[in-house]
């Protein structure tokens, strides 16, 4: 019993660096402001509490406060964070409709086919966090095996829970690495200056292809310098300007 009482102890210990402390206050705070109507200080609480840490609610309370205030780029840019993190909502499928609905130019990327959107479900419910406290209890059974191993001498237990144990830390803390790059490289962003052109080329002495209106999603190629690749669909690609362009990134 004390020994299950000190692993659970660990357990939360651990969990405890991984999730801060005082942001559920302060979200409150911002729900507050929300609710009685004082959006944009609702906002800047919300926009605060994402300077540390993000989650789904947060992005989509971000998103939801954009839309209040009238900046309905801004507001779908936060609304497709909230998608990353929790892609098969239907509130956010819901308010991304209303957005696009608002937004003229509108581009629709390709669906993604079954194999993607079943591991889009598994990484929705396999989050970073959990990923970080699996590995974490992970590498404590570890140590416990070799622990005991080498207090109580040769067993067949002992060895196979230690490499067992391995196997699984090196598995999922490669995962983790590439999960966390994939999380933080995102490859899509949306158009948010008006009159944004597209050229044949990374400079302005290339061809100028048309324009295209903010709110568009695209999916970035390849970058030059201030220069960015872009494809929207197979009528839409090119260069644009990177300070034309805001990735749907998490940080």
């Amino acid at each position: 019993m004390k020994k299950v009482i000190v692993v659970l102890t660990l357990i939360i210990i651990m969990i405890s660096f991984i999730f801060p402390t005082g942001i559920n206050s302060r979200f409150a705070v911002g729900n507050e402001y929300y609710e009685n109507g004082e959006y944009q200080k609702a906002l800047e609480v919300y926009l605060e509490i994402a300077e540390n840490t993000g989650s789904w609610k947060l992005f989509y309370n971000i998103g939801n406060s954009y839309f209040k205030t009238g900046d309905i780029v801004r507001s779908k840019i936060n609304y497709l964070k909230a998608e990353r993190l929790n892609p098969f909502d239907k509130s956010i499928e819901q308010n991304l409709r209303i957005i696009d609905g608002l937004l003229d130019n509108r581009v629709n990327l390709p669906e993604s086919d079954f194999l993607t959107k079943t591991l889009i479900r598994f990484e929705s419910f396999l989050t970073i966090n959990v990923l970080s406290v699996l590995i974490l209890i992970i590498l404590f059974i570890f140590s416990f095996f070799t622990f005991k191993l080498v207090r109580s001498g040769r067993s067949k237990i002992y060895i196979y829970g230690i490499l067992i144990s391995f196997i699984l830390l090196l598995f999922f803390s490669f995962y983790h690495i590439h999960r966390v790059n994939n999380f933080y490289n995102n490859k899509y962003a949306v158009i948010v200056a008006p009159n944004s052109q597209l050229r044949s080329g990374p400079g302005e002495e290339n061809t100028i292809l048309f324009e295209i209106n903010p709110g568009v999603t695209i999916r970035i190629i390849d970058e030059h310098r201030d220069w960015v690749q872009i494809t929207a669909s197979t009528e839409i690609a090119g260069w644009i300007e990177r300070e034309n362009i805001e990735k749907i990134s998490l940080q």
